[in-house]
């Protein structure tokens, strides 16, 4: 999971605050669109369709959120900065705002290690659901 710096929550009552809080998820939601976009067009269309898709549908899902902080922003009277050299990731890196505990964003082939690492790190919620199948299956525990 992504755990996000504490100073990025100070000042949320103030309107400069806010426009800071906003901006930084405006930077954390684009930092990820690489790291998916990459590993999707490293897939065979044909051979990998459904995780093409499943990668790409997560990749729209990181654009919304993008789209939706931009909009906010400009909601709430700021505007979004997207347009400066700092606002392009640097990868292999550290996702923008984020506590890193290990995590290095990179722009890599599909493999099952990326999955494990990098996309599961980004998109765990910080409450995972459990879900008791062995529990529930009546089979006994190894």
């Amino acid at each position: 999971m992504v755990h996000l710096k504490a100073e990025l929550f100070r000042d949320l009552e103030t309107v400069e605050g806010l426009h800071r809080a906003l901006q930084n998820a405006i930077e954390l939601e684009h930092a990820t669109l690489p790291v998916y976009l990459y590993t999707h067009y490293s897939l065979d269309p044909i051979k990998n369709r459904r995780i093409r898709s499943l990668i790409m549908s997560v990749a729209m899902e990181e654009m919304l959120h993008f789209g939706l902080a931009c909009n906010l922003l400009n909601a709430v009277g700021g505007a979004p900065r997207i347009d400066h050299p700092g606002f392009v990731p640097t990868f292999p890196g550290p996702l923008p705002g984020a506590v890193q505990d290990g995590l290095v964003a990179r722009l890599a082939p599909f493999s099952k290690e990326l999955v494990r690492d990098v996309f599961m790190e980004i998109e765990e919620p910080e409450t995972p659901m459990s879900f008791p199948v062995v529990e529930l299956s009546g089979v006994p525990p190894p």
